[in-house]
């Protein structure tokens, strides 16, 4: 399965409010994501994390996106709200 085929899986799932399986499609696929899909799949995680309210696994992958792309917007301000530097 590819990394898009996987994040579109996974964004389905957040759709319908099943955000832990939302993660562990994506986690379970980790290892063979390209490294071209892996900023998108760890944002995708970020994000399932952050609507379910699992900060603690939000705030890791939100440190995760920004260590692939600094510029990243929503991680940075979900960061930035809990008071943790990027």
């Amino acid at each position: 399965m590819s990394g898009s085929d996987v994040i579109k899986i996974s964004a389905a799932l957040r759709g319908e409010g099943k955000f832990r399986e939302a993660i562990d499609t994506v986690k379970a696929q980790l290892g063979t994501i390209s490294e071209d899909a892996r900023l998108n799949a760890n944002l995708e995680i970020f994000y399932a994390a952050k609507e379910a309210g699992f900060t603690d696994e939000a705030c890791e992958y939100a440190k995760k996106v920004l260590a692939d792309d600094p510029d990243v917007p929503s991680p940075k301000e979900f960061l930035a709200s809990r008071g943790i530097g990027t």
